[in-house]
């Protein structure tokens, strides 16, 4: 996915994705207006952690790897994401 600025976007959902016990779990009440509950989640994470709109020039594939946040739950009933 590409944003307005022409930056490439990631998805980071992953519903098979397992937390460790050294993650940080976000949960966040969400009310999409006009885009889709997955679409809403993905742009949460990135925007939550290293998926910024600014190039970052140390990242390296490694670093991203390591650090890139995965949603991994959906409650869309609930409106909750992990």
């Amino acid at each position: 996915m590409i944003n307005i600025l022409g930056v490439v976007r990631t998805n980071f959902v992953d519903l098979e994705y397992v937390p460790s016990k050294d993650d940080v779990v976000a949960e966040f009440y969400v009310e999409p207006n006009k885009i889709s509950f997955e679409k809403t989640c993905n742009h949460i994470a990135g925007e939550s952690s290293i998926g910024t709109w600014t190039e970052v020039k140390t990242m390296k594939p490694r670093i991203w790897k390591d650090l890139k946040p995965s949603v991994f739950s959906i409650r869309k009933k609930e409106k909750i994401v992990r």
